[in-house]
């Protein structure tokens, strides 16, 4: 059987968040339910307002929407990320920025982000990549400097603290995942989370059809339906319960990686950690070091063919090819390419067992000897 490179965790003992939410009847998306997951999870991460959403790329989409920018207005968007940011940005009408990533973080390169930040920009997508947290500190100088809006993308950094704070307080708005391979799951899910209360309202209304105060029916604005369901969040409010053992695995795996593979030559292992942040290893990235015909492709080959399933980086945003149907010209950066080519992240997910981790690594051996001692 192939080893995922996710494995979720899943608790095998009676789930009473979901059976009073069955019990009470409420079960879609809508009512006390939702409104107690999302009062919890904004309160352990510290904001003041939450609005859960069907799943991260619509908590995307929403918040970028919220923030009711001109059409054409330029968003800045780190060039290796998932697509769901540049989707975000091109279905609310808006000019994506791309701006190249560090080769050891994996995030926004600062250097190349002051070289693209002037007064056109009027909003940032800061995404926390990989499970280590982007600059921070640099940015917020930046928006104080040039007043643009940040969406703060923690999909893959929950769990993440800067200066004792949650990753999620540093945007104007910030999203969440809840997919299965994050530290807390819904299946499928997502939220925004504000200390706005102006912006919570339009989230509120942007996720729910914008439905009519007074006149139900009477909708003011163009919307999608964007709710996640009571017993989501039902299942939301048992993972909270868990969340700091999530951390601890999550730690504890990146650990054994670090140990088990340090004095693999051909492989760069993910750093310990950047300026901003300790590594939470929300997933556990490697470079593949290019020698003779040591290389990625023959890699991930070499560890499918005996079971091992692996995960290539990001493809680069600016060479997309749905390009051509929005007329924008594909270009390359440099680092973001280079991590593309190169980078893939092995089996980590908490439900992942020590078997399994313990097989990828002997595969890696086998690879080794195979492979980089003939060179």
């Amino acid at each position: 059987m192939m080893i995922p490179v996710n494995r979720p965790l899943i608790y095998s003992k009676r789930n009473i968040d979901i059976e009073k939410s069955l019990k009470s009847k409420w079960i879609s998306g809508d009512g006390p339910i939702v409104r107690r997951f999302e009062e919890k999870f904004s309160k352990m991460i510290g904001t003041k307002f939450g609005v859960t959403v069907s799943n991260g790329t619509a908590a995307l989409e929403v918040a970028l929407a919220a923030l009711k920018l001109k059409p054409g207005s330029k968003v800045i968007v780190p060039n290796l990320t998932i697509i769901s940011c540049l989707n975000a940005i091109l279905r609310n009408n808006l000019k994506p920025v791309f701006v190249d990533v560090n080769e050891d973080d994996f995030n926004i390169c600062i250097t190349d982000l002051k070289k693209k930040t002037n007064k056109d920009i009027k909003a940032l997508i800061m995404v926390h990549t990989y499970g280590l947290a982007s600059n921070i500190k640099e940015i917020l100088l930046l928006k104080k400097q040039f007043n643009f809006k940040i969406i703060e993308d923690c999909a893959e950094g929950i769990g993440l603290k800067y200066k004792s704070k949650n990753l999620g307080c540093f945007g104007d708005l910030s999203i969440f995942s809840f997919y299965s391979n994050k530290l807390i799951t819904t299946g499928e899910g997502g939220c925004i989370l504000t200390n706005s209360k102006k912006y919570y309202n339009i989230c509120s209304d942007l996720r729910n059809l914008s439905f009519g105060k007074k006149i139900r029916f009477k909708h003011n604005h163009l919307s999608g339906n964007f709710r996640l369901s009571s017993l989501q969040c039902a299942y939301g409010l048992s993972q909270l319960k868990y969340f700091n053992n999530h951390i601890k695995k999550k730690l504890k795996i990146g650990d054994f990686y670090n140990k088990r593979l340090k004095n693999k030559d051909f492989i760069k292992l993910p750093p310990v950690k950047n300026q901003t942040s300790n590594n939470i290893y929300w997933v556990y990235p490697v470079i593949i070091k290019k020698k003779g015909i040591v290389n990625k492709k023959s890699f991930i080959k070499f560890m499918h063919d005996n079971g091992v399933a692996t995960r290539e980086f990001f493809y680069p945003l600016s060479q997309q090819p749905l390009f051509k149907k929005y007329n924008l010209k594909k270009y390359k950066l440099k680092k973001s390419n280079f991590l593309y080519n190169n980078g893939l992240y092995l089996p980590s997910g908490l439900g992942n067992t020590p078997a399994e981790l313990k097989k990828v690594c002997n595969i890696i051996d086998l690879y080794e000897q195979k492979f980089v001692r003939t060179i």
